[in-house]
């Protein structure tokens, strides 16, 4: 894709070199197709399909093209008869090929002429019509006009106006029009639009920065008729050697084009790897202070630090991250010293030994406090001197000198090794060294059993020594062959009998139980501390684990793996591989196991699909003062977000407005905007006869105060009037309607009971204060009464005018009467009735005499 970018952008940068470049701005400019009456040619399109462009010539016109094969031919009506189409004058309308652009200049020009002779169905198009020509950048749009045409001859006449675009145009529209306020009958021919860009786009390229020392050459390109720069120069170019906003503008005709760019150029880069150099030690680093993009050393390295170790000029350039260099050289003279004062060495007492540190040096330092050349030692010890030459770089030396009486050897005692592994012979420091096999090293490593002798030259004499090795056999722990088992198998590796055991986990018994998959390892020593080790393979076959269950989202899918560690593989999908893709939610399981009885495992997973957030709300109504709950279907994986705060499903709303529902979830998002209309609520009130009925013959009359549409009451009917009667009072008491008028309704609720007072059955005189007294309930409306309580046998026990405050079980002579029935009669004369009316029933007591 950078490729690319970069390939068209110099593309662009080419173009604006040339002089009035022609490019293909219409799909086709000289209007070529075949003659059709109604149908403009290919690439042209109308509007509206009373515009009845034609190709021509064939038809209404005659005249030659001015280029081409056809042209268009557009009329003007001054009262067509069709009443369907509105448009008097035709027009079509081509989208660009490349739209035109605001920065640039055009020239267009078009070839125009009419017919007085035109003539079709009847009617006569005589007279010349204007060519308005509109830009636009969507289909049919009239956005602004670009040029009208004078008034067009019978003959070709080619018309040309320039062009600076105030927005980029993709449309070309052109409309006939009438030469003068009056419509007529009327036409014009077109033929040969033609678009040329009079001037490139100046592009100076992007703001830049250059190295110290650095110039650019800022060209504006040809296809300019002069120029003027900042620096107030003329010419197509400039150099720039400084810092600065450079500009320059162009100018072709009546046209302009100009750019701008800041130019900055960077300081020197310094650097700085010091003074030429003098240095004593064997090495030497030079470093480069300071990050850089690249280094390059003369001995080519491309580090930031480099160590040297030989004479020479050491130079470095470095570039920065915009390219630009610097380069610092130094030279580097090694003065280190080395000396030798002899190799260590074994002497007999007696002997002397001199040590000699070398001529030319100007200080001598030695261990003994002496500061000469030379010293002669006759001592055994360690002995260093340290010299210094002129450039003041010293070094150092060391020897380690024996003094002996007699020369003697010792290789130790006759030994036995483990197989496999080796010895050792050190006899000591001496300066000659003679083995059996005709080395010469202080040392001997032993391999394999056998005799072996040394002979040595110390300080004095040579001595000798002989030394028998032999081996122990081998240990040879043995954990069988790699093998294979099931989970619940139970294996235990055993190497054999030794005297420890050293297991690749730490654990050091005898046998290791075998639970997972892996090499397992064991290190066992026998009886004469030899080592020997064996390594085996174990595949355990462990059940299948297919995790939780899981979820993907909708319109994608989920991999599902066990691994490659089992022999066979069968899926309730027909798959047998280790692994399945799914795009289903459902209940998904495997069967898997190995080439070995019994080693079989089954296990399922269960897979959801996670919904894709959508929404979609349509706009509502919504009465004022009631509460509109807005619900979307349900899904537990999504976020809601109304108005831009956190909820839920649920959404509450009390007032109209634009509402925006975003939902969202681990899949996706949606948004969904809609309207709640707010509409007044009416006033209602409920108006009753009677809020409480005394009898069977009374009913109640509900009336609904104001004008409404409809209305329900709480049975469903919908009547204005409702009737309640007596024995629906009774057990329905709440009355209530809802009254509708437009979108919005209001509600009224009335409360009507009829009365039908209670009289106990059962009383129980025992002073508890409960159903203690004979007594009436709902006891409304009486005026008068006289209740009369008789026992069995016909006698009156109670007789009372005051039965709303009951009867304690009494007589008239106070005492409480035996436990029974007992009968009752009851004479009432309701407040709004004059005639009486009975009521009998029976009463028992318990807890009397």
């Amino acid at each position: 894709m950078g490729m690319k970018v970069t390939y068209l952008l110099l593309l662009t940068g080419l173009l604006s070199f040339h002089t009035k470049v022609f490019s293909q701005y219409l799909p086709n400019p000289s209007f070529e197709g075949n003659p059709t009456l109604g149908d403009p040619p290919a690439g042209w399109s109308v509007c509206d399909a009373c515009s009845t462009v034609d190709t021509e010539p064939g038809y209404l016109q005659s005249l030659a093209p001015s280029d081409g094969s056809t042209y268009i031919g557009m009329v003007g009506r001054a009262a067509y008869p069709n009443p369907d189409c509105t448009e008097t004058c035709e027009a079509c309308y081509s989208l660009l090929l490349t739209p035109l652009s605001p920065d640039s200049c055009y020239l267009i020009s078009v070839d125009l002429a009419y017919n007085p002779y035109c003539y079709w169905n009847g009617h006569s198009y005589p007279n010349s019509l204007r060519l308005d020509i509109w830009a636009g950048n969507t289909s049919c749009s009239q956005e602004e006009l670009l040029w009208s045409s004078p008034t067009p001859q019978t003959n070709w006449n080619t018309y040309t106006f320039e062009l600076t675009p105030s927005f980029e145009i993709s449309e070309l529209f052109l409309q006939s029009n009438y030469a003068t306020n009056n419509s007529y009958w009327g036409n014009v021919l077109v033929d040969n639009l033609v678009i040329e860009n009079v001037l490139g786009t100046i592009n100076l390229g992007n703001d830049t920065t250059l190295c110290a020392g650095q110039s650019l050459i800022l060209d504006a390109g040809g296809g300019f008729d002069s120029y003027l720069w900042s620096d107030g120069s003329n010419g197509q170019s400039i150099e720039v050697t400084e810092s600065g906003q450079y500009w320059v503008e162009g100018f072709a005709q009546s046209c302009s084009s100009t750019d701008t760019i800041n130019v900055f150029i960077e300081p020197p880069i310094e650097i700085d790897l010091g003074n030429d150099t003098v240095v004593c030690t064997p090495q030497y680093e030079l470093s480069v202070e300071g990050n850089f993009e690249e280094y390059f050393w003369s001995t080519g390295e491309n580090t930031q630090s480099i160590t040297v170790s030989e004479d020479g000029l050491y130079i470095v350039s470095v570039i920065d991250s915009i390219g630009c260099e610097g380069t610092d050289s130094v030279q580097v003279t090694f003065e280190a010293e080395q000396i030798n004062i002899g190799n260590d060495t074994v002497l007999c007492v007696g002997e002397n030994l001199v040590l000699d540190a070398g001529a030319g040096y100007t200080d001598y330092e030695w261990n003994t406090g002496a500061n000469q050349q030379t010293i002669q030692i006759e001592t055994t010890g360690n002995y260093w001197v340290v010299v210094t030459n002129e450039a003041g770089c010293q070094a150092t030396d060391t020897i380690l000198v024996v003094f002996e009486e007699e020369t003697t050897v010792d290789l130790g005692n006759d030994t036995t090794i483990c197989y496999g592994s080796t010895l050792t012979l050190s006899p000591g420091f001496y300066n000659l060294y003679e083995w059996q096999d005709g080395s010469e090293a202080p040392q001997l490593i032993i391999t394999e059993p056998g005799e072996y002798w040394v002979n040595v030259l110390g300080g004095c004499d040579w001595a000798s020594d002989t030394i028998n090795v032999s081996f122990y056999p081998p240990v040879l722990p043995d954990l069988g062959p790699d093998t294979t088992i099931c989970y619940d198998d139970v294996f235990i590796l055993y190497p054999g009998n030794f005297s420890s055991y050293l297991w690749q986990n730490g654990e050091t018994g005898p046998n290791f139980p075998v639970y997972e998959t892996g090499y397992y390892s064991v290190t066992v020593t026998d009886i004469n501390n030899c080592e020997g080790a064996d390594e085996v393979f174990v595949k355990v076959g462990e059940p299948i684990n297919l995790n939780s269950d899981t979820s993907f989202c909708e319109g994608s899918s989920i991999l599902i793996d066990i691994g490659n560690d089992y022999d066979y593989y069968s899926w309730n999908t027909g798959d047998t591989t280790h692994y399945i893709s799914i795009d289903s939610a459902g209940l998904y399981f495997v069967t898997a196991g190995m080439n070995i009885p019994g080693c079989e495992f089954l296990d399922t997973i269960l897979v959801n699909k996670i919904p894709v957030p959508e929404v979609s709300i349509e706009d509502t109504n919504l009465c004022s003062g009631d509460t509109l709950v807005i619900e979307i279907e349900d899904e537990d994986t999504f976020n809601y977000f109304w108005n831009g705060i956190a909820g839920s499903n649920h959404f509450e709303v009390s007032q109209g407005g634009r509402q925006i529902v975003y939902v969202e979830n681990e899949c996706g998002s949606a948004i969904d905007t809609f309207n709640i209309v707010a509409f007044p609520n009416p006033a209602i009130k409920l108006f009753s006869d009677n809020q409480y009925l005394w009898n069977e013959n009374e009913q109640a009359v509900i009336n609904i105060e104001g004008v409404y549409d409809s209305c329900i009451w709480q049975d469903g009917s919908r009547d204005f009037q409702y009737i309640v009667s007596y024995e629906e009072a009774l057990s329905q008491h709440l009355y209530y309607v809802e009254a509708y008028k437009g979108k919005c309704y209001a509600s009224d609720s009335i409360f009507i009971e009829s009365i039908k007072f209670g009289i106990p059955i059962f009383v129980s005189p025992n002073g508890d204060k409960i159903n203690d007294r004979f007594a009436p309930k709902n006891w409304y409306g009486i005026k008068e009464h006289k209740m009369t309580v008789f026992n069995r046998w016909g006698q009156i026990v109670w007789e009372s005018g005051n039965f709303q405050n009951g009867w304690d079980a009494r007589s008239n002579s106070g005492r409480l009467v035996p436990d029974g029935t007992y009968y009752w009669v009851l004479r009432i004369i309701f407040e709004d009735e004059e005639v009486q009316r009975t009521y009998k029933g029976s009463l028992t007591i318990l807890g009397g005499e």
